[in-house]
């Protein structure tokens, strides 16, 4: 947009001096024409006098007075016409220059109008780009709201299964073990072997969730074993979270 701005500005500066050009170059033109005729009327009269009208008064014997002064008319009429020559052929040259530099100017404006057009096809494909990328992003955040939906949803139905089930154990013994689960922190060992990709707490990707517990990619069909005793509550595919195993270790854990 600055560049469209400069350019704009550009092009009226331009054609503000075009026009200046233009002026100029009607003033001189009057002024050709009036000289043209000027010396067309100095031609025409040095026809009609003759060409050996200076020579008849050197030779004139009777009034040699009269001749030389004559004479010396003559030279100042000649000189006149000469300098209204130079004038004449000073007005071409500066005409010509004048409508080179119109010629140039012009010349320069309509490159500029092609950088400006230029400029503007690329600030519409910039803005069109962007107008796409701004739909992308709405599509992939309707998308991931979806998402998010159905995580949150997932995560009521998992809730409300993993109520059921400690409503319906809680009278159970879980049986003899030689230390509580809570007291062996930091020495389980891990379900199956795997890089960590999600840790307990650390940020969802989508909305304002948080993990509630470890994620671990393993390679596929890998065994996974309990890492404490404890009574399995659920051991069957729930939705997108696939096979799902759920162990009570006691204690809420």
């Amino acid at each position: 947009q600055q560049a469209i701005r400069s350019l704009d500005s550009s092009i009226l500066s331009s054609t503000t001096e075009l026009e200046t050009l233009q002026e100029q170059a009607r003033a001189l033109e009057t002024q050709r024409q009036e000289q043209q005729a000027l010396i067309g009327d100095y031609l025409l009269n040095a026809r009609i006098a003759g060409a050996d009208t200076s020579l008849k008064l050197l030779l004139n014997q009777d009034d040699p007075k009269l001749g030389s002064r004559m004479l010396q008319y003559y030279q100042y009429i000649s000189e006149a016409r000469s300098q209204r020559v130079d004038a004449y052929r000073q007005t071409l040259q500066t005409l010509n220059e004048v409508s080179t530099n119109i010629m140039g100017k012009a010349e320069n404006i309509r490159d500029e109008q092609l950088k400006l057009s230029q400029e503007e096809d690329l600030l519409n494909q910039s803005h069109n780009a962007r107008q796409g990328l701004l739909a992308r992003l709405d599509e992939t955040m309707s998308s991931q709201q979806s998402k998010l939906g159905n995580l949150e949803q997932q995560r009521a139905e998992i809730e409300e299964v993993l109520q059921a089930l400690r409503n319906s154990i809680s009278e159970l013994n879980l049986g003899d073990s030689d230390i509580p689960f809570a007291q062996r922190k930091g020495q389980l060992p891990w379900p199956v072997p795997g890089r960590i990709i999600n840790s307990y707490g650390s940020k969802h990707a989508l909305g304002d969730l948080t993990w509630e517990g470890m994620m671990l990619e393993a390679t596929a069909g890998a065994d996974i074993q309990a890492i404490h005793h404890g009574r399995i509550l659920f051991a069957d595919w729930l939705g997108s979270s696939g096979l799902l195993l759920i162990i009570d270790h006691g204690d809420g854990y």
